[in-house]
């Protein structure tokens, strides 16, 4: 596609830090549709066609701000963040600088674009069901245009929404962990993965639900991690990774991905194991809400 068609949703700049060390624009790339892994570079892996672009005759879009924004405020702080590995040693500007990079990536990727269609859809299916008061047949599905869903995105990356977001994870505790296993930390089209054993399963994936972990490959040998120091240990800043622990955040990865998984080599094979046992994954129009209603209210969660 032309160059100005070709519009990233993970940063470049980002990805290069889990390219080949002899190759710093040459990635590993596993797709879970295919169950098969190829070699590609930066610029081709984490993009769709005119992502951004609401108008294509009028070629309104959000690619080129976000360029400009990232080599402007978010590459220092990423950047600096991986040569400190403390965020007591940043300042104020460069964190919050810092969190505005990671609540755009957190709603700035297909995975969050999909989760909006699939909650609108449901949400819809459910209010229909309501309505005709009887089970719709199973054959009857509702759906909502890619245009539609695609604006609908677009308004989440407005700048209040990014505040609030950004404001949200300032305010959790931070710790950055490190991998000296030997094995690589993957991340993927959705970098940001959540995990919560408290709570309903599904129901209690929100940055201040209680148990909330979140983690944010920063490298393939760094690992960002927020966790409630209410419910777990306390974790020292720049503690060692297990290789249980870089198995399940790899595993978190595989879950939260759209499609594509990224590493710095070909090790996928816990992917495909673990596909095996838990094949929706593979699908990119899975479900991502559990939801249910009882006459007054529906009750959503992610799953």
């Amino acid at each position: 596609m032309p160059e100005h068609e070709r519009q990233h949703y993970v940063p470049k700049f980002y990805l290069k830090n889990f390219c080949d060390v002899s190759n710093n624009r040459q990635i590993c790339c596993y797709d879970k549709v295919t169950n098969k892994s190829f070699v590609t570079t930066i610029e081709n892996i984490a993009i769709g066609k005119l992502f951004y672009t609401a108008n294509k005759k009028l070629k309104i879009g959000h690619e080129e701000g976000l360029t400009r924004i990232e080599q402007e405020y978010f590459v220092k702080p990423y950047y600096k963040l991986l040569e400190v590995r403390n965020f007591k040693k940043m300042s104020q500007d460069m964190k919050k600088d810092f969190f505005i990079f990671l609540s755009v990536q957190l709603v700035r990727t297909e995975e969050f674009r999909l989760q909006i269609k699939d909650l609108h859809e449901q949400v819809l299916f459910k209010l229909a069901e309501e309505t005709y008061d009887k089970p719709i047949p199973e054959e009857i599905k509702i759906k909502i245009s890619d245009i539609y869903s695609k604006l609908e995105h677009l308004l989440f990356m407005d700048t209040d929404t990014i505040f609030d977001f950004a404001k949200y994870l300032f305010n959790k505790l931070w710790i950055v962990t490190v991998n000296k296993t030997g094995n690589n930390l993957w991340t993927s089209d959705n970098p940001i993965s959540f995990y919560n054993s408290f709570g309903r399963t599904g129901h209690n994936l929100g940055l201040f639900s209680r148990g909330i972990e979140v983690r944010f490959a920063l490298s393939k040998d760094l690992l960002l991690f927020s966790y409630d120091p209410e419910t777990h240990p306390l974790i020292a800043n720049r503690s060692k990774m297990s290789y249980n622990d870089i198995l399940f955040a790899n595993q978190l990865q595989l879950v939260s991905s759209t499609r594509f998984i990224y590493s710095p080599t070909n090790d996928f094979e816990s992917a495909t194991e673990s596909l095996q046992r838990y094949p929706k994954y593979k699908n990119p129009e899975r479900s991502r809400w559990d939801m249910t209603s009882d006459h007054s209210k529906i009750d959503f969660g992610r799953i």
